[in-house]
């Protein structure tokens, strides 16, 4: 399969458009980056586990024991290519008032101490309940930070979805990939990535 082909969609999932009103309303003003940044300062969040989404603040589930397993798989098939940095879920940030948590970012440059990266050559999020968090929430973010690859994996369904060609309204490719089929690897120091080797032990519900 080449990297720009695409599968059918699915009825009543990948025919849905990934620009979407955002899934979890603001129940005050929208937080800034600044904001969101001083709140962590005076300790505000030490209790809880979330990330900034377009001004709200989202929780993040404690992963489960099949989601920190594909993470540990993906991380080590990135490993960390001499000139590169591997994230893992650590924030980024996209002014003016996100800063997601992927499960991994890949990035071309050290990060900084002054503030998180702002851009990344890849992006991942595994999803077992945030499938749709992830594609029409966080996916138009990564596009409209000029994030040139996203990886969207969606275990019920045994899925790697590779978006590319983002702009201001998203990415305007979608190739998905299955078992058997070989993923092009995100850098020319790695080999195709393997969906049944990262997948192994994991049964697809959908």
């Amino acid at each position: 399969m080449s990297p720009d082909s695409k599968r059918s969609p699915r009825p009543g999932r990948d025919d849905e458009p990934m620009a979407v009103a955002p899934l979890i309303p603001s129940t005050a003003s929208p937080i800034d980056l600044a904001a969101y940044y001083e709140m962590l300062a005076r300790g505000e969040l030490d209790d809880s586990s979330v990330e900034l989404l377009e001004g709200d603040l989202v929780s993040v589930s404690p992963p489960s024991p099949t989601h920190a397993a594909v993470v540990d798989r993906l991380t080590r098939y990135l490993g960390t290519p001499r000139g590169y940095w591997l994230r893992v879920q650590s924030p980024l940030e996209i002014p003016p008032n996100s800063a997601p948590e992927p499960d991994l970012a890949l990035l071309d440059e050290a990060p900084s101490t002054k503030h998180h990266p702002r851009k990344a050559l890849l992006v991942v999020e595994v999803a077992i309940h945030s499938y749709t968090e992830d594609r029409n929430r966080k996916g138009p973010l990564y596009a409209r930070a000029g994030i040139p690859r996203y990886w969207l994996l969606n275990l019920p369904c045994g899925e790697l979805e590779s978006y590319t060609q983002p702009g201001p309204g998203g990415y305007r490719t979608c190739t998905s990939y299955r078992r058997g089929d070989p993923v092009p690897a995100p850098l020319q120091q790695l080999s195709e990535l393997d969906i049944g080797e990262l997948l192994q032990g994991v049964k697809a519900t959908r």
